[in-house]
């Protein structure tokens, strides 16, 4: 199935607030400007406040002045990689605010060191990508509950994959690596395939966290919160070329990246998949949920549709439940307690 979405296809979201996670660079800040220049009120979500405050300045700048209503951009504090600090983040943001209706789970990261465990002892790369949105999303869960009650049944949450769960299809995640690491430098050209099934768990975890939390929902008969999964293209504009990760030169690095930019997405392109879930009237009309949405291109190598993916045949039975359960178990230990909800 595909549909025709552009720009200008965004709905006013008048009254609407959203948190987007990772919004201080590439299609995270794009996914951000869409929404308040529709008049949402969005919430940047990111560990450092002064780039955030600098991005959130920037786009004022290209939102203003305006022909039509725009919504207000600000900074709340969130650090992914820290399991009590991102349920604090939750609590204050349940705290101050009485509407939640999107949250974008857009952040991630790749390529991280290969030897280094975040403080509370996961591999980097999928505590960032999904253990702490599985935290921070799951707190957030009765403001959005809240929401859709009094709002005509529709929050949304989307949660930012990728194709590269390929990485990992044949074998499913490997839940007994997730907390341990292994020496290197994380820079050579040899660390190439491991750092690729690494970051392919993570999105993989992303499609089987949307679409288990969406189950459990409907399970509880929670009709109005709605949670797709997306992947955003190839996204040529992303500073990675133009590094010396893995011993690639910098001029081959730049090279690379100038011709990729030439058959991938734009940023702005790229945030249109999971600004379709957010926002567009389909999702809700016709409960569109548990999904994963991918771009496709046209003749001319831009955006313009949003295309279903049935990943079902790839993700391992039984893997989605047990992720949960791992992941419930993950964030319980870390907070002495439980998850509330």
């Amino acid at each position: 199935m595909t549909t025709s979405f552009k720009i200008d296809d965004v709905p006013d979201l008048t009254g609407k607030v959203a948190i987007v996670t990772g919004a201080t660079s590439g299609i995270g800040v794009e996914t951000a400007y869409l929404l308040a220049r529709r008049n949402c009120t969005v919430y940047i979500a990111a560990r450092n406040q002064h780039k955030a405050e600098e991005v959130i300045s920037a786009l004022q700048k290209r939102l203003f002045p305006a022909t039509h209503g725009v919504g207000e951009i600000a900074f709340h504090h969130l650090d992914l990689l820290d399991i009590k600090a991102t349920h604090a983040s939750a609590q204050k943001f349940l705290a101050q605010h009485d509407r939640l209706d999107i949250i974008i789970a857009n952040a991630g990261t790749a390529f991280d060191p290969i030897d280094e465990l975040s403080v509370d002892g996961y591999d980097v790369t999928f505590h960032t990508n999904h253990l702490g949105h599985f935290t921070f999303v799951t707190a957030l869960l009765p403001l959005l509950e809240k929401t859709a009650q009094v709002n005509g049944g529709d929050a949304r949450v989307v949660v930012t994959s990728s194709l590269a769960y390929h990485f990992v299809a044949s074998e499913g995640i490997d839940f007994d690596t997730i907390g341990t690491k292994r020496e290197g430098d994380g820079q050579s050209i040899l660390d190439m395939k491991a750092t690729g099934k690494r970051y392919g768990r993570s999105k993989m975890a992303n499609i089987l966290f949307a679409q288990e939390l969406d189950r459990r929902l409907k399970e509880r008969g929670v009709e109005g919160v709605r949670v797709n999964a997306c992947h955003p293209g190839a996204i040529g504009d992303t500073g990675l070329g133009g590094t010396s990760k893995f011993g690639i030169p910098h001029a081959i690095g730049n090279i690379a990246h100038r011709a990729m930019g030439l058959v991938s997405f734009s940023p702005q392109e790229g945030a249109m998949t999971q600004i379709y879930l957010a926002t567009h009237n389909a999702v809700k009309s016709e409960d569109i949920r548990g999904m994963f949405y991918a771009p496709v291109m046209t003749w001319f190598m831009r955006y313009d549709y949003s295309a279903v993916l049935d990943v079902s045949s790839a993700l391992k039975h039984g893997d989605a439940e047990k992720l949960w359960e791992w992941s419930e178990n993950a964030v319980r230990k870390s907070l002495a307690g439980g998850l509330e909800g």
